[in-house]
Formats: C-alpha cells, sequence, structure tokens
C-alpha cells in the first residue's frame, strides 16, 4: 500500500512501473547504507520482495488478473478502488483528479477545450467501468453494485453540467 502510488502523475501509463522503480531503488538504498553502517547484518536484506513488486503492478488499470496470481494482487486491487463505493468520496476524488488534470495541463494555449475533453473522458471512463464489476474479492464484491451505480450517478452528473 505504502509503495503503490509513490509516483503518481494523472493519465501516465508508467505509474505503475515507475513506482515499482521506486520502490526498488529505495530498498537498494536501505541496504546499501545499512552494509556500509555495518551495524546490521546486512546480509539478511538480500534483495526487494518480487511479491510488493507485483502487489504494486496489478493496480494498472486493465491489469489482467489469473487464478496464478497470489491474493494479495487481488486485495491490492480492490483497496485501490475502494472508494468507489462511497459516493461523496468519489465525487470529491473525481473533483480533485479533474483539477490536478487542469493544473498540469500541457497545452494552455494550444487547447481552449481542454477542461471539457477532461470531462469527457472522466464520463466516459465511469459509463465502460459500471459496466462489468471492479472488485474481484469476496470481500469487496458487495461493492460491485454500489460502485456501478455512484460511477453512473456521477456520470449523470457530470453530463448535466456541461
Amino acid at each position: 500500500i505504502k509503495w503503490h502510488d509513490s509516483h503518481y502523475v494523472p493519465g501516465d501509463e508508467l505509474n505503475e512501473v515507475k513506482s515499482v522503480e521506486n520502490y526498488i531503488n529505495t530498498v537498494a538504498d536501505y541496504i546499501s547504507k545499512m552494509m556500509e553502517s555495518k551495524n546490521v547484518d546486512a546480509t539478511i536484506f538480500t534483495e526487494f520482495n518480487p511479491l510488493v513488486c507485483l502487489v504494486i503492478e496489478s493496480t494498472k488499470i486493465g491489469y489482467n488478473f489469473t487464478d496464478e496470481l497470489p491474493s494479495e494482487c487481488k486485495v491490492m486491487h480492490d483497496l485501490d478502488w475502494s472508494g468507489f463505493n462511497d459516493y461523496e468520496t468519489f465525487k470529491n476524488n473525481c473533483e480533485k483528479i479533474y483539477q490536478e488534470v487542469i493544473d498540469h495541463n500541457p497545452f494552455p494555449k494550444e487547447d481552449e477545450n481542454f477542461g471539457q475533453k477532461v470531462r469527457r473522458n472522466q464520463i466516459e471512463f465511469y459509463r465502460k467501468f459500471a459496466e462489468k464489476p471492479l472488485y474481484l474479492t469476496k470481500t469487496f464484491s458487495k461493492f460491485n453494485d454500489i460502485a456501478k451505480e455512484n460511477m453512473l450517478k456521477l456520470a449523470d452528473e457530470l453530463e448535466n453540467q456541461n
């Protein structure tokens, strides 16, 4: 959980890869410092945990889950989406992401309709993801119906604002 969004830029398809890199580099730095200090037997810290890397990668939208994957991946995926089952939290997060994207608009002068395009993309995203179950584990699957309802409700509200 600590590492899965250590790198997060809205829309960046490499968020998970860069978060894995942050984790690996931090562990490598820690091991190096431990060995240099000689205060701790650093031989017990041989390398990063590959399961942590897999769990981080599994939070990517569209990640291909298989039965062979450890349950930790599915749980982390579900935790990553947990805000969708509370409408106010979901709506507030949607607005924060929207504002973050607007604030970091790389085309401020070239594209006057940037904000409208971002809104359309959000609406399409929520409608698309409402079509299939969002949560994969038994613990969270009970929230699939409310998450779907929340996504469609917000998509309708955003469309009516335009």
